[in-house]
């Protein structure tokens, strides 16, 4: 049985096309699963259309790193007539970095598939010539109810597509015989919060 099944899944990663014409979906559902073989975890990535709920890649792989991610998103935008503008998904890293690092336009509505499902970040994410914009906002009630209070948290940032190189390590030439300065207390510093939802914390 397991051959059997070993052999369906390498027959649907050689798939060329899983829909006869390309879609007009803009938007996409991203999501990853697994199941074990033999306590071999194996994971399926799939994409489907918005709009039309068709599949439009399925990627059968050993890993859900960037690279298997990437190669999904890819195989979907083959199968849709227009670029993907919108991206839906969890809340998993490998997805937010290829979204991230795509070099264009795009939207990404990421919701985290963990307790109390009541947060929702959307991204924008824009370019100029040197840098990334980052528009990001935070929803944090059911947007589409029609009675309770509508709350929104939203930031603005900028990265830079060419960041100047990270110095050297190590201590410069000439500073041991310096005078050292004291060091200021650090014992009451807190770190500010990461991660998906910082955006609910460092609000504009």
């Amino acid at each position: 049985m397991r051959a059997a099944f070993v052999e369906s899944l390498d027959k649907l990663e050689e798939l060329d096309k899983l829909v006869k014409v390309p879609q007009p979906d803009r938007a996409i559902c991203m999501d990853e699963s697994f199941l074990k073989i033999e306590d071999i975890p194996i994971y399926i990535i799939v994409a489907t259309g918005y709009k039309t709920h068709k599949i439009l890649s399925l990627k059968v792989s050993k890993t859900r790193k960037e690279k298997d991610l990437r190669e999904g998103f890819d195989e979907a935008e083959q199968n849709t007539e227009k670029p993907i503008s919108d991206v839906i998904s969890d809340g998993w890293g490998a997805t937010q970095t290829i979204i991230e690092n795509l070099g264009r336009e795009i939207k990404h509505i990421v919701h985290k598939h963990k307790m109390p499902y009541k947060k929702v970040v959307a991204r924008h994410y824009s370019y100029t010539k040197t840098d990334r914009i980052t528009s990001e906002i935070g929803i944090k009630n059911d947007v589409f109810k029609k009675k309770g209070k509508r709350e929104f948290y939203y930031t603005v940032s900028k990265t830079p597509l060419n960041p100047p190189p990270s110095r050297k390590h190590g201590r410069p030439p000439g500073s041991k015989n310096k005078s050292k300065k004291k060091k200021k207390s650090v014992k009451n510093k807190r770190c500010g919060r990461k991660g998906l939802f910082k955006v609910f914390y460092k609000s504009q």
